[in-house]
């Protein structure tokens, strides 16, 4: 019997360890987040860029056609900045599992897109949402809503 315990506890450690390994974040240049809608009369976009510990808002008005989307040059304020580092933290392992995801159906009816990208590879890594809460995996819910907070608290 002991035997057995000494063939075995190394293993039963190991697999408890394991367990506890730190999350494993994408290693990008830039973590972009944001939402826009297809339709609409005024500023239609918000898309805001995470780089080098700077946050930047997007200086378009509509992203209806248009692949890329184009960043201010100067960074918001500090805080703002904190505060999507936090939300870049929070980043689900469901979505790294599955990249280049589309969840829901984003502005089917008007109501939007919420948008996630990982620039700094040759091309970037997105998710398009949509806004709706009955469309998310329950494995992303507690970070869309922290996203969506986030967007409606930063800077227009």
């Amino acid at each position: 019997m002991k035997g057995i315990k000494r063939l075995f506890l190394p293993f039963i450690l190991s697999m408890t360890f394991a367990g506890c390994a730190e999350k494993v974040y994408p290693d990008p240049s830039a973590f972009v987040f944001g939402s826009w809608y297809g339709f609409c009369i005024e500023n239609c976009i918000h898309v805001y860029k995470l780089e080098n510990g700077k946050l930047y808002l997007d200086d378009m008005s509509t992203r209806y056609q248009s692949e890329d989307i184009s960043f201010q040059m100067t960074p918001l304020d500090e805080k703002w900045a904190k505060k999507a580092q936090e939300l870049y933290e929070l980043f689900p392992a469901y979505l790294n599992k599955n990249p280049n995801m589309t969840i829901g159906c984003p502005d089917c009816h008007d109501q939007g897109v919420l948008y996630l990208a990982f620039e700094g590879n040759e091309k970037p890594i997105e998710w398009k949402i949509d806004p709706v809460e009955t469309d998310y995996p329950p494995e992303i819910e507690i970070f869309m809503a922290a996203m969506k907070e986030l967007i409606s608290e930063l800077p227009r």
